[in-house]
């Protein structure tokens, strides 16, 4: 009869497995709660951009993080192995030794492995007239390959940023309403392409080109809109901010 009551007490191999299980995820959840830090758990789902509710339960240890949630806080440069296992760094370092969660100088962010994050910024660049510069504010990220920038765009992640195209004078290279992704390292001249230049009051997209002796010719794809010319003696008017590398069409 003893050994019977013992058998019976003994934990079944589910039992055992679910209370690991348990055990793991309050693991997890004692380490998410280590990154929110002081932040209140709403402010920190804000930025999640996940319910406050949905945060707290993985505090608690009641739900795994999916992909999803591991994706966007290994954008702020949390290792997701650590989340999940505790073992490794904290925080990962991509190959070029920059903390994902680390903005560059143009406000890109590296995520820990093949994709970098490019800041897209609340700013127009006029395929017409010109746009007026009203703020410069990044809005949201996108992600592309980094071997892709380097290899087919010959560019670093840190350089580039990324506008929208409004107008149609570039028209039918660019629509109004195009993604532009622009390398800021590009800020003169060098070779004939698109350029985002801001001439006078706005930023405009033009295929720009220096001639011999100085001059600068700005034209439009679309025939409608005449050419543009800057003088060497007018140059200083003359502010490029990039050339445009890669254009992102509207289905």
């Amino acid at each position: 009869m003893g050994n019977k009551n013992t058998m019976s007490q003994t934990p079944t191999e589910y039992e055992m497995r679910k209370s690991l299980d348990d055990l793991r995820t309050k693991e997890i959840g004692t380490r998410m709660a280590a990154i929110r830090g002081n932040d209140s758990q709403k402010v920190f789902a804000d930025k999640m951009r996940i319910h406050k509710n949905t945060w707290a339960r993985y505090e608690r240890g009641e739900r795994m993080p999916d992909a999803e949630i591991l994706l966007t806080l290994s954008e702020y440069g949390y290792n997701p192995e650590w989340i999940l296992t505790g073992k490794g760094p904290r925080r990962s370092f991509d190959n070029e030794d920059r903390a994902p969660g680390t903005k560059d100088s143009c406000g890109a962010y590296h995520i820990d492995g093949d994709f970098a994050l490019v800041p897209r910024y609340d700013v127009q660049a006029s395929a017409g007239h010109g746009s007026v510069v009203e703020n410069e504010n990044i809005i949201d990220y996108l992600a592309f390959r980094k071997d892709w920038i380097r290899k087919s765009l010959g560019a670093s992640p840190s350089d580039l940023a990324i506008i929208s195209a409004r107008g149609d004078s570039m028209h039918p290279t660019i629509s109004d309403g195009d993604t532009l992704l622009v390398n800021l390292k590009e800020s003169s001249i060098t070779r004939p392409g698109i350029y985002v230049v801001h001439l006078g009051q706005g930023l405009v997209a033009k295929r720009c080109e220096e001639l011999p002796g100085g001059h600068i010719t700005l034209k439009s794809d679309n025939n409608l809109y005449p050419a543009m010319g800057v003088p060497p003696e007018e140059r200083d008017s003359l502010k490029i901010v990039g050339r445009v590398v890669w254009i992102g069409h509207k289905a």
